[in-house]
């Protein structure tokens, strides 16, 4: 069978779509505005190599979340996301998977979630 008929079955696709944006993720997400504590591992810095963040998120599914950002932010970049209003922190590790100019100044960052943690600030 080949790889774009499995493929297109698996994303239930026309076997012949181009449409990216549908291949883009996996997990139907929902236009839920919740605050998180975002924890960002900048690369480039060696004293203080995390930025911290509060942001509301433009959108949450079971695979990631996207949130609108003054600033623009690298592919593959370490995310650490909080949601400091439960009762317990519940963190998970994510991973920017794109970042696209908006209308104006505005960034949308759409973060991959990749394993759940427990953190203790």
């Amino acid at each position: 069978m080949p790889v774009q008929r499995v493929m297109a079955e698996k994303l239930g696709l026309p076997e012949n779509s181009t449409d990216i944006r549908d291949q883009r993720r996996t997990h139907r997400r929902f236009d839920w505005r919740v605050n998180l504590l975002l924890r960002v591992q900048l690369t480039e810095q060696v004293n203080d190599p995390y930025k911290e963040y509060d942001v509301i998120t433009h959108d949450l599914g079971v695979g990631g979340f996207s949130y609108l950002s003054k600033s623009p932010m690298n592919r593959n970049t370490a995310v650490l996301a909080c949601m400091p209003h439960l009762e317990k922190d519940r963190c998970v590790i994510g991973k920017v998977r794109y970042c696209h100019q908006e209308v104006g100044l505005q960034y949308r960052i759409g973060v991959k979630f990749i394993q759940r943690v427990d953190v203790v600030w």
